[in-house]
């Protein structure tokens, strides 16, 4: 900002793509009158400070991103959030938004509409408790690719309360031995009823 002078102020704003260096010469003149000269840089012109946002260049929709979009939109259950969650792992980078309006534009040129929900019956839980601490469900996890300092996979052991869906406990605990095929440990599972996640 440039100020000179005192009075009754005046304010100089500037064009674009200039600074306030072009009233530097009115300056003088508007204090030689008794007015005090007032000029300013607009944001990011001349000594304005420049925006510190990370600026990302724009990105365009080409006909790769069309045709994935419209490969996609052959599933109706998937909306514009999962399109751009889908299209990021193929290496498409683009907004929700912009696939939504894309998927409005497919859907104009005759792309299927998606189907309304339809309606079901509600089902019921299985072992719902009535009460507190009525059910408790273990869930127990075979876990080899695991941050715990040793190559030995681990169980994760965990006890639900099933009336509030509240985790009362939960461990790891490294296991004995490493098995030794998938069907032996498949048939041991069976036996210890016992439920494994790979």
């Amino acid at each position: 900002m440039r100020a000179s002078g005192g009075g009754e102020p005046v304010v100089l704003i500037h064009g674009v793509p200039t600074s306030s260096l072009l009233w530097r010469k009115v300056l003088p003149e508007l204090a030689a009158r008794g007015r005090r000269g007032v000029a300013f840089d607009l944001p990011g012109l001349g000594l304005a400070d420049r925006s510190r946002a990370p600026h990302h260049r724009a990105r365009k929709v080409d006909l790769k991103a069309m045709a994935a979009i419209r490969r996609l939109q052959a599933n109706p259950e998937l909306g514009e959030f999962r399109i751009h969650a889908a299209l990021a792992q193929l290496g498409i980078h683009l907004s929700p938004r912009t696939c939504g309006r894309i998927l409005a534009l497919h859907r104009e040129l005759g792309a299927p509409h998606p189907d309304a929900a339809v309606p079901h019956e509600p089902q019921p839980m299985p072992l719902a408790a009535q009460r507190r601490h009525q059910f408790w469900s273990v869930d127990i996890r075979y876990v080899e690719d695991h941050d715990l300092g040793t190559d030995k996979p681990a169980y994760a052991i965990s006890i639900l309360e099933n009336f509030s869906r509240a985790l009362l406990a939960s461990a790891i605990s490294p296991a004995k031995t490493w098995p030794r095929s998938s069907s032996s440990s498949a048939r041991r599972s069976r036996r210890t009823g016992r439920r494994r996640c790979w």
